[in-house]
């Protein structure tokens, strides 16, 4: 059995947050089986401007998109979500 092809798109910051660090974000996803999804970011960055958190147990937080965070929504084709 095969593997479907990723889709990719490039992603680009919001007009109200330009930044000088990051030259680059692309995403790609594809279905992985049983009825999972997978994702993933990659980011072309100068490492030496970008301030990555220290490693700690996961706990839920707001507003992550104040910070480095990746996010993804899905839904279901026929979905209304």
């Amino acid at each position: 059995m095969t593997r479907p092809a990723p889709q990719t798109v490039a992603l680009t910051c919001h007009p109200s947050t330009p930044t000088q660090s990051v030259h680059g974000v692309t995403a790609s996803a594809r279905l992985a089986g049983a009825g999972k999804l997978a994702v993933r970011f990659n980011v072309d960055a100068d490492m030496s401007r970008i301030a990555l958190p220290r490693t700690r147990e996961p706990e839920r937080a707001d507003e992550l998109w104040r910070h480095t965070c990746f996010e993804i929504f899905a839904a279901l084709p026929a979905g209304d979500a």
